[in-house]
């Protein structure tokens, strides 16, 4: 995830990103066919890397879902 932040830091001043968690029902059904991979996937990790490269400057809940949407700006 640091490598991303990395990236999204280098192609933009702001972001608007949204992060699924892996509890999300289309996840979930992807993760059926396929290994997860992802260990140590989760929320908290994802603050953690781009807050190495962005500030939050607002987090939201999506309504009826798992997912959280972020607007960030580079540091």
């Amino acid at each position: 995830m640091a490598k991303f932040s990395r990236l999204l830091a280098r192609m933009c001043r702001w972001l608007v990103i949204e992060f699924v968690p892996k509890d999300d029902p289309q996840v979930r059904e992807m993760l059926l066919l396929r290994e997860d991979i992802f260990e140590g996937y989760g929320e908290g990790p994802f603050e953690e890397a781009m807050r190495e490269r962005f500030d939050i400057v607002r987090k939201e809940k999506l309504p009826g879902s798992p997912r959280t949407m972020y607007l960030m700006k580079v540091r």
